[in-house]
């Protein structure tokens, strides 16, 4: 069997799943992951398929806390429907204060898969918000799910 060692990475499956829209669970938020690139501060979300053939499979997405992401950040609030005014501060702090309650959340995402350092890894493409299906999806390149709730 193995020894257990706390400090030991999970292994998630991360092969390529279909594109499509699938009912995710937000199952971690780590809001202040270092980026070994750039040294700065990012929140890391892990998401959790809810059904179908990729049930349990997990899909990450990184958040960086610069002006540039504001509108990532947007389009998660409002797949959560939390609904941000124009003209809304957003900072690291308001993000973090977020990202704390978000855990164990349910959304809708479009995925898509994305090579990078020749590995083919599945991404969040869009957050869709609440309530139903993002303008501009077309049936041919996205499957639908049962029900957006």
């Amino acid at each position: 069997m193995g020894k257990y060692d706390s400090k030991a990475k999970p292994q998630y499956d991360d092969r390529p799943i279909p594109i499509g829209m699938y009912k995710v669970t937000i199952k971690d938020v780590t809001p202040d992951k270092i980026s070994q690139n750039t040294g700065k501060t990012y929140c890391s979300i892990s998401l959790s398929i809810n059904d179908g053939e990729y049930k349990g499979r997990y899909i990450f997405d990184n958040f960086m806390y610069d002006d540039t992401w504001i509108w990532k950040w947007v389009t998660l609030f409002n797949a959560l429907g939390v609904k941000i005014e124009d003209g809304a501060e957003i900072n690291e702090i308001t993000a973090i204060d977020i990202a704390a309650q978000i855990t164990g959340l349910v959304l809708t995402i479009v995925t898509k898969n994305e090579t990078k350092d020749g590995i083919t890894r599945p991404k969040v493409y869009k957050y869709l918000p609440k309530g139903g299906p993002a303008v501009g999806l077309n049936a041919e390149t996205v499957k639908p799910v049962d029900d957006f709730r």
